[in-house]
């Protein structure tokens, strides 16, 4: 499978995974339906609100940085999404693992794989504790993005990180080591 195949499928597998409550990427209307692409042109073009607190501003980057890579614009979004991530760390109010997550999707649309990997690091870096559900999702697309891509030692690295998760995901909800193994 070539790279760009590789991307195909890392792109519907982000399509698949539903959205953090701390911040509503769904405003955006990013979605497949009619207007959601002059939508996402749209935002990608939107000045950022005068006068925005530190919040606000982190929301409003992380919801435009999203809309610039939805319309091609990677380098722009990867700008966007790493200002709102200094700006999240300071307001220590948002989910920064949400923002590196989204970080690490648009600079694998640029091909900057070094950079991508230490996207992907912050994320498992900042996710929180206690949400193992998440950091097993997100391994498991990694490992699988990873495999794609031909970089299977980052893909293993992908594998052993879901299984730990879910494994301790298992023994919080009582299954012990009947956790699912995560699959390339």
């Amino acid at each position: 499978m070539s790279l760009g195949e590789a991307r195909a499928v890392a792109e519907r597998l982000d399509a698949a995974e539903a959205p953090d409550s701390a911040l509503d990427l769904d405003e955006l209307g990013g979605g497949a339906g009619i207007g959601a692409s002059e939508r996402n042109r749209a935002m990608a073009e939107a000045a950022p609100p005068p006068g925005a607190d530190a919040e606000t501003l982190a929301r409003f980057l992380t919801t435009r940085g999203v809309a610039r890579r939805a319309v091609g614009r990677y380098g722009d979004s990867v700008a966007d999404l790493r200002q709102a991530r200094e700006l999240a760390l300071k307001t220590k109010t948002l989910d920064v693992s949400l923002i590196a997550h989204e970080l690490y999707n648009s600079l694998d649309r640029t091909g900057r794989f070094g950079e991508t990997l230490v996207a992907a690091q912050e994320f498992f870096d900042t996710v929180p504790a206690g949400d193992q559900e998440r950091v097993a999702n997100y391994a498991r697309q990694y490992s699988r993005v990873m495999a794609l891509a031909g970089r299977l030692k980052e893909a293993e690295i992908g594998v052993k990180r879901a299984e730990t998760a879910a494994a301790t995901l298992a023994a919080r909800r009582g299954r012990g080591a009947s956790a699912p193994r995560a699959q390339i």
